[in-house]
Parts: C-alpha cells; structure tokens; sequence
C-alpha cells in the first residue's frame, strides 16, 4: 500500500526535530569566454533553505480487557496489522498528492511539467508520445534522467488492453518487435513491466478524481533521486493503555 514512497526510499528522520531543513541553490553562477586581459563573468549564487515539517500518522482502537485476554489469535497483533497497513496508504497517499504547506505530494508541487492528454477515446498510441514529452522535459529542465514512471493499476490494464490493427496487444511479456512496453507480471502494486525503458510501478493511492469530470488520474514521471522522504526508522510502533481514559 506504499509503492511510490518504497520507491523513492525514506531517509531516516533527524531525532528531536519538529522541521527539517534543506539549503537550495536558488540562482546560480555564469560563465562565459574571456577576451585576453578582460573582465571575468562573475554571478554571485544565491541560497535559501526549504522547510519540510514533521508530521505524525497515528491511529487508536478500544478494546475491552476480555477480548485481549481470550482472542486467538491475539486480537492486538490483528489491529496493529490493520493499523500498519492504513498507516502505509495514508502515507503513500500524502507523498503522492498532499497539498499541506511544507508537506507537498508530487501532484501539488509548484513547477511540476505538466503534459497533457485528455481525449474521450483514448489510446496507447496517442499516449506513448506523450510519455516520452515527459521524459523529455525532465532531462531538459534538470539535465538528469527520469527513473520510474509511476501509475494506477487501471492506466496499467488501460495499456495492456491495447492492440494494434491485427488486434495484437501492444505490450507483451517478451516484446518481440514493435512494443509500447513489456509486461513484467501479474502484480497489485509494484513493478509491472517498462515502458521506453523506464521501469512502470502501479500504486492504486493515484487519484482517480482528477481533472474537470473527476474521473482522471496522472501518470507520473520521475527522477527519484530528486524526491525526498524522511521517515522515522523504527517505524510504526505499538502502544497499549490499560487505564480508563488513558
């Protein structure tokens, strides 16, 4: 239920922190040729530092004493479960699309390249150019490459459906001649396959209700060295209260 944060990789939490703070280069310096004994270009760089706050994800459940004490099995290994598993959802879900100030998801950050397809018929063929503008646009903006192209599992199977004139899929398992893509494998969330040799990671935490009829979800790619998560390294944790209205 975390495909894009397992991705992208959290870095461990700094201890005793409520913010954490990153030093951006915001302007950077020039140079140019030099005639003999000229002046030199000289651009002075400039620096600010980017905030990222501490958040907590925290869930409660009562339960009576007899249900701890009788259940097998235990009742508190099934709801911590439940509460990891929401726990990783919820927080794949904010790395993908929070819009908190100083939280931002990849979906809400300012300056993201936007490629825009939308076609009420529309096919893998039309959509395959405009992956690559994509991918394109990243190169050209940061001079890195894109690494992972992230999407819902119904854009996934939207893609396998596909075929060409002779009704012959498009992506298949060994590609032979004249694929969009390959097909890794039967999987919920996770690797699926590789489409202009990027690998294609689907995460049903995409949100389907976007755009003007809110039926629209993104495909998103990315360079993921250049996405940063911090993550407390003991992970979630359990915690039992036995006193009333504790």
């Amino acid at each position: 239920g975390r495909k894009t944060a397992d991705v992208i990789g959290s870095r461990p939490l700094p201890a005793n922190t409520d913010s954490v703070n990153i030093p951006t280069q915001d302007g950077g310096v020039s140079v140019a040729a030099q005639a003999d004994n000229a002046s030199v270009s000289e651009t002075d760089a400039t620096f600010s530092t980017l905030a990222a706050d501490v958040k907590t994800i925290a869930g409660m459940q009562d339960v009576s004493q007899q249900l701890v004490d009788r259940s097998v099995p235990g009742v508190d290994q099934v709801i911590f479960g439940d509460l990891v598993k929401t726990y990783a959802t919820t927080l794949d879900t904010a790395v993908l699309n929070s819009s908190t100030s100083n939280n931002k998801g990849l979906l809400q950050v300012s300056g993201i390249n936007a490629v825009t397809y939308t076609d009420a018929s529309p096919t893998l063929t039309e959509l395959y150019p405009k992956i690559a503008d994509a991918v394109q646009q990243i190169a050209t903006g940061i001079f890195q490459p894109a690494t992972a192209i992230f999407m819902h599992p119904r854009r996934w199977a939207f893609c396998l459906a596909a075929a060409d004139g002779s009704n012959r899929p498009l992506i298949t398992p060994t590609a032979p001649f004249n694929s969009a893509g390959t097909f890794g494998g039967v999987v919920a969330e996770g690797a699926v396959g590789s489409i202009q040799g990027l690998p294609v990671f689907t995460d049903a935490n995409i949100p389907t209700t976007l755009g003007s009829s809110t039926n629209e979800d993104r495909i998103i790619v990315a360079a993921v060295p250049e996405l940063y998560l911090w993550e407390d390294q003991s992970g979630p944790y359990l915690e039992t209260f036995r006193d009333v209205g504790s």
